[in-house]
């Protein structure tokens, strides 16, 4: 049983995060399902079988795909409770550093909204992860955008807005029409799209 998480254009290790939380109870109720997770930029193709299931941010199911909405992935931009940076209008004067996805992330939807609203900014750092950004904002080394789900694993994180519409994208549950009978696909898929949650 193969696992993918994905998301175009981001490293989606958060996903990983939701997918083994989710499935910790597998090994449990099927003992005979070996299982194999993988997270990255590049989007598996269940046509090709290069895995069973993924987990996938977009903004709509390919029509291709037998998709499950699990939810949508809101994000804002944070800095580290009891650090330089107290509100938005902080980052607004130009003076915050900025931590950011790097070059292989050029269309996250948080790199755009950060240039359409920032575009003298230069990122004093420049990160290959959404949970990296997470991770670095919590030390207090800038301003970063998260996902508001994963926000909530990293105590000294302050939101400086509400959740940025422009950046919302969606959590999927896909899998092959040909797949999706397999009694170990449509089990674990199963599983899943009932425990598959941002709280």
């Amino acid at each position: 049983m193969a696992f993918n998480t994905e998301e175009p254009n981001s490293r989606n290790d958060a996903g990983q995060g939701l997918v083994a939380r989710a499935s910790t109870e597998l090994p449990q109720l099927h003992p005979l399902l070996n299982f194999q997770l993988h997270t990255g930029n590049e989007l598996a193709s269940l046509t090709l079988r290069d895995a069973d299931i993924a987990v996938r941010a977009t903004k709509r199911s390919p029509q291709h795909l037998v998709g499950k909405h699990v939810g949508p992935i809101r994000v804002a931009p944070f800095a580290a409770k009891g650090g330089a940076v107290k509100r938005y209008s902080d980052v607004e004067s130009g003076t915050a550093s900025w931590i950011a996805p790097d070059d292989a992330l050029p269309e996250h939807p948080s790199v755009l909204w950060r240039k359409r609203h920032f575009p003298k900014i230069v990122p004093s750092y420049r990160v290959n992860s959404i949970s990296t950004v997470a991770e670095l904002v919590d030390l207090g080394l800038g301003v970063g955008i998260v996902p508001l789900f994963l926000a909530k694993s990293y105590p000294h994180l302050l939101p400086l807005t509400e959740a940025l519409d422009e950046c919302q994208t969606e959590l999927w549950l896909l899998t092959h029409p040909e797949s999706r009978h397999l009694r170990r696909t449509s089990t674990v898929f199963g599983h899943l799209s009932r425990a598959l949650s941002f709280n």
